[in-house]
């Protein structure tokens, strides 16, 4: 390296350098104090310097990209059923990142949820999951880069739900951590509602022993889907004996 130095009117011209470096790395703003090394290692009255070290510092900000992905594996729900939901946060790095927050309202039309800390997740996650409740959830999680957190949710829909189910997790980081990529710290599942109804009718209200009934079954989707494979059930009475059924 070069020294470059302007010496004071009247010094003899003498300038003593040794040049060496001492480096450090720091996160969090800080405040440097080189007057004790000035005075420890100058003499303004002969013109004499010599400091044997210089320091130099890096403020280095953290910075990750925090991503989270949700899922129930299906387009549809119903009253009084059961959904169940995977839902992945991942620390895609450059920093590790120690307590980012993950939050997820209920929805209104589910009744209460289980939140369970998947098997294999990291051992240093520190994973906090929910019993039975029907309260929002929130935990805090610690994830090297690189790793993922999984957590498993068991939805109860309620009983008389409505409209769409939208179900939204948000992951955010701690203090000090800059996200590089906000748009993928939310996601969100979105199931239309499923409804049936049956009504059966034989038009007649007396019945006389042997004669022949004909029931008229009628199943109406009045819900936000189109639906396959419905399995209709009908159980036979012990004073009625089969005959056909139109379709079969």
């Amino acid at each position: 390296g070069t020294a470059v130095s302007t010496l004071p009117v009247g010094s003899d011209g003498t300038y003593n350098s040794s040049l060496g470096l001492g480096a450090y790395v720091q996160t969090s703003i800080f405040t440097l104090t080189p007057n004790a090394e000035d005075a420890a290692s100058s003499n303004n009255a002969l013109g004499l310097t010599s400091e044997p070290r210089v320091d130099f510092g890096l403020f280095a900000n953290v910075w990750t990209d925090l991503s989270v992905t949700k899922d129930d594996g299906v387009s549809f729900y119903i009253a009084g059923s059961t959904l169940n939901y995977t839902i992945v946060v991942t620390n895609n790095g450059p920093s590790d990142v120690t307590g980012a927050q993950v939050d997820d309202a209920l929805p209104t039309q589910i009744a209460s949820w289980i939140w369970t800390c998947a098997l294999g997740n990291p051992v240093t996650s520190n994973c906090t999951g929910a019993a039975t409740n029907s309260s929002a959830f929130q935990d805090f999680t610690d994830l090297l880069q690189g790793e993922s957190v999984t957590y498993n949710v068991v939805a109860t829909v309620s009983n008389s739900p409505t409209g769409v189910l939208t179900n939204s997790v948000t992951v955010t980081p701690p203090g000090g951590v800059t996200e590089l990529n906000p748009l993928n710290n939310n996601a969100e599942d979105k199931d239309n509602i499923a409804s049936l109804q049956v009504s059966k009718d034989d038009g007649l209200s007396i019945i006389s022993a042997g004669n022949t009934i004909t029931y008229q079954i009628v199943v109406t989707n009045t819900g936000l889907v189109n639906m396959t494979a419905i399995n209709v059930t009908d159980t036979l009475p012990i004073d009625l004996t089969y005959v056909s059924a139109s379709p079969a």
